[in-house]
């Protein structure tokens, strides 16, 4: 068995935007494996976080990794944001809950930037049913088995040790994830 980790790179107005995603499965750690989860991911997640991301973001690539392994991947994405609505700030981000199973770990949460100013109104989502539903397919995708050709990946939780962040404190199944809220990503503020 072994836990990865699968970063999803993009740029958006001149700032690198990242999420960080953790799969565990049966695999173990080879390239051939990470390979098969890249390839899932860049199926299964990649366009449900585009369609929620104007056509100025562009995807730049999704790193992959075996946490306490030696094996690692790099694949280069193409395409982007889909969303033809007016760009809004760096700083502006769709903000999701990733629930926790139990209190080892905390819960997580992944924040969506490069969002469209189209989709928001006084502090919040704009109530569009069409958007609604991707964020809902987006909430869905992160707690979700995804199903490679070699394996299947759990989405999990993971703490690492404060002093030594290469180590894994804790890690768990996510139990279910949810849109949050509109949010800030105070780091990318001028």
């Amino acid at each position: 068995m072994a836990l990865f980790q699968v970063n999803h790179v993009q740029e958006y107005l001149g700032q690198t935007v990242m999420n960080r995603y953790f799969y565990n499965s049966a695999a173990t750690d080879t390239v051939a494996n990470i390979n098969d989860l890249l390839a899932v991911f860049e199926t299964d997640v990649v366009p449900l976080v585009n369609r929620l991301q104007v056509v100025g973001l562009s995807n730049v690539r999704l790193d992959g990794l075996v946490v306490e392994g030696i094996s690692f991947s790099v694949l280069t994405l193409s395409g982007g944001g889909l969303n033809a609505g007016e760009p809004s700030p760096s700083w502006n981000q769709l903000s999701f809950l990733m629930s926790r199973t139990d209190r080892s770990t905390k819960s997580g949460g992944k924040r969506i930037g490069g969002i469209s100013e189209s989709n928001m109104i006084n502090n919040d989502v704009f109530p569009d049913p069409t958007f609604e539903g991707w964020l809902d397919d987006y909430a869905t995708i992160l707690s979700a088995i995804l199903v490679g050709a070699l394996f299947n990946y759990a989405p999990f939780l993971v703490s690492f040790e404060p002093l030594d962040p290469g180590v894994i404190r804790a890690s768990q199944p996510v139990a279910s994830a949810s849109f949050s809220r509109l949010s800030t990503q105070n780091t990318r503020k001028p």
